[in-house]
């Protein structure tokens, strides 16, 4: 958490001076998902992947948190998109191999 901790206020100056940084928005999202800020890290994931439709990150992180949400579809949603934009990722495909199994034991 300390990393986090430190990342935060360098992020947040990033961002004061490229506001348009996916990279810095999405990560500064993947602090406050440690934080348990969902909704503010799905204000700033949701920003950086407007911002670049190709990065995948975000996509991501978005899963993540609508899973700790208990939000299950649009989990899936969100780590489908990931995995269309880079299908190699090991933690995507290993979120939606465990959402496939999640689904269809409902």
């Amino acid at each position: 958490m300390n990393n986090i901790n430190l990342a935060e206020p360098a992020l947040r100056k990033a961002i004061s001076i490229a506001p348009n940084y996916a990279d810095a928005l999405n990560n500064l999202g993947y602090c406050f998902i440690q934080k348990d800020k969902l909704d503010s890290a799905i204000i700033l994931c949701t920003a950086a992947s407007k911002i670049d439709t190709t990065y995948f990150r975000p996509y991501g992180n978005l899963g993540a948190i609508y899973l700790r949400k208990n939000d299950f579809q649009k989990g899936y949603y969100y780590f489908q998109k990931a995995h269309a934009l880079n299908p190699n990722d090991e933690s995507v495909n290993t979120a939606l191999q465990g959402l496939n199994e999640i689904m269809q034991n409902k």
